[in-house]
């Protein structure tokens, strides 16, 4: 169980249900991309590095997770 390891990064009760309901019933990644806010990308990628290091190491599936919220941040962001 890593909920204590969650809890630590400062997810609510709240948050804490809902990534237990989510882990449940997986969803494709790339649908749940495809209309991500890049101010929200932003705030889920924070998130996501801080969980994908728990056990101090990314594999291929947190890397791609990684990859694709950086994605979502770079479209929202004007070119220079």
């Amino acid at each position: 169980e890593i909920k204590p390891q969650i809890q630590i990064l400062g997810f609510s009760e709240d948050d804490l249900a809902g990534i237990q309901s989510a882990l449940k019933v997986p969803q494709n990644i790339d649908s749940l991309m495809k209309d991500l806010d890049p101010d929200v990308a932003a705030i889920a990628l924070s998130k996501s590095v801080s969980l994908a290091l728990l056990d101090h190491r990314v594999n291929s599936t947190e890397d791609q997770a990684l990859s694709l919220l950086l994605d979502a941040i770079k479209q929202g962001t004007p070119a220079a």
